[in-house]
């Protein structure tokens, strides 16, 4: 039996979560500085990925909720999460 081509193989939730990330940093890294997706986007990207909308726009609304500033075209930087820890709690 052979072997399934790339396009249709089947990828775990781990690995589609690792590739859209990488796609994404990738794609960042190449994008004009004021490139966005307007929430309607977002969501429709999101329903194609087999998320529910009204996810993203439950999410949307906590980075816009008065006293979280939701600066146009801010950079994107590393979370508390995205850091080394032991444990839980961090490294330093």
């Amino acid at each position: 039996m052979s072997e399934p081509r790339d396009d249709e193989r089947l990828f775990g939730e781990e690995d589609v979560a690792k590739i859209l990330k990488s796609a994404s940093e990738r794609q960042a890294t190449r994008k004009a500085p004021n490139a966005g997706l307007t929430l309607e986007e977002l969501k429709q990207v999101a329903a194609e990925a087999g998320i529910d909308p009204r996810h993203v726009a439950d999410a949307a609304k906590e980075i816009t909720a008065p006293g979280i500033s939701a600066v146009p075209n801010a950079q994107v930087t590393a979370s508390a999460s995205d850091q080394p820890n032991f444990w839980g709690g961090p490294l330093s």
